[in-house]
């Protein structure tokens, strides 16, 4: 099973339809609190005004054992304990409901392994984000028929490294750290995360639970009713409507 790649869904079911400085912080490791993030965008193809309708900020929480990344209505929550990532996507918008998509740690290994020509080049530059000493790593792969490259700033010993699944830059091997910052692009669009503001303090365990409201169900499945609804949307524009 391929994990579920939160930046390509806006673009599947709309069809794609920097901020300031950091504060300086006591670099505590590991880290436990929030992280609030500005996102950028950049696209040779894709209007601007479509551009700034995709969200604009994420928030990243992270505890001793859990870590939750929610941007917009969807959110990846890595438990380091049971080793599983749970994606949870609202499209209630389009009428969808609620998905909770559930991997293992043999799923994303999976995922890593299927990574076409992975390459992962770590350079010497570093530099100081919210206190803390950041490595830069440059990752390039093809995910099916997309080239993908990422420019990683990461922080060694930040947290558990099985909450890197968690984030858009997800767990790539010779990354040894967690990526505080980072760019991934596509030939179509690069999204640049950068930190507006990092806290330290205790999380509220509330941020870990995972709504009822979400129902279980397979990357397939959800795949299968965008798809569906969007042909339905392609059908009554072919009628007029």
């Amino acid at each position: 099973m391929k994990k579920i790649n939160l930046f390509l869904i806006p673009a599947l079911a709309f069809s794609l339809s920097c901020g300031p400085k950091a504060q300086a912080q006591t670099p505590v490791l590991p880290f436990s609190g929030t992280i609030q993030y500005r996102i950028a965008y950049e696209s040779p193809i894709v209007p601007q005004e479509q551009l700034a309708q995709q969200p604009q900020t994420a928030t990243l929480r992270m505890g001793t054992d859990k870590a939750v990344f929610a941007m917009a209505e969807q959110k990846a929550l890595a438990d380091a304990t049971t080793k599983e990532l749970h994606s949870l996507v609202n499209l209630s918008a389009m009428g969808l409901g609620k998905y909770h998509l559930t991997e293992t740690e043999a799923d994303l290994q999976m995922d890593v392994e299927e990574k076409k020509n992975l390459t992962v080049e770590k350079t010497q530059e570093t530099k100081t984000i919210s206190g803390y000493t950041a490595h830069q790593a440059k990752a390039f792969y093809k995910q099916g028929n997309t080239s993908i490259e990422l420019d990683i700033w990461y922080v060694e010993g930040f947290g558990n490294p099985f909450f890197n699944h968690a984030t858009q830059a997800g767990s790539l091997d010779g990354v040894d750290g967690f990526p505080l910052e980072y760019a991934i692009k596509t030939p179509d669009m690069t999204m640049t995360f950068t930190v507006h503001k990092l806290t330290n303090e205790e999380v509220n365990p509330k941020y870990f639970n995972i709504p009822s409201s979400y129902k279980a169900s397979t990357k397939e499945q959800m795949t299968k009713d965008i798809q569906e609804f969007m042909q339905s949307m392609r059908d009554m524009q072919g009628m007029g409507m």
